[in-house]
C-alpha cells in the first residue's frame, strides 16, 4: 500500500493535466467567443500540489546532467 500519498498525488496530477486543464481551455475559449473579449483561466494555485515534481524537473535541468540556466528551468517547470 501506499502509505507515503504518492499514487494520490500522482493522480491528482493527471486529473489537472489531463482533465480540468483542458476544459477550462475549452470553457475560456467558448467564454471569449460569446463575450467578444480575450478570457483566460488561471489554474496556477492547483498546481501548487505538484510543486514536488516540478522541484525535480527543475533539479534534473539544472543539475549535474543538465545544463540550463536556473531561471530558464524554472520557467520550463512551471516554478515562475
Amino acid at each position: 500500500m501506499d502509505a507515503d500519498g504518492t499514487a494520490q498525488r500522482e493522480s491528482f496530477r493527471r486529473f489537472l493535466h489531463a482533465t480540468i486543464q483542458p476544459v477550462g481551455e475549452l470553457i475560456a475559449a467558448e467564454l471569449s467567443e460569446k463575450l467578444e473579449e480575450d478570457i483566460r483561466l488561471d489554474f496556477s494555485r492547483l498546481f501548487a500540489a505538484d510543486l514536488q515534481g516540478r522541484a525535480r524537473a527543475w533539479r534534473s535541468l539544472v543539475g549535474p546532467t543538465g545544463a540550463m540556466d536556473a531561471n530558464r528551468a524554472a520557467r520550463f517547470a512551471g516554478l515562475e
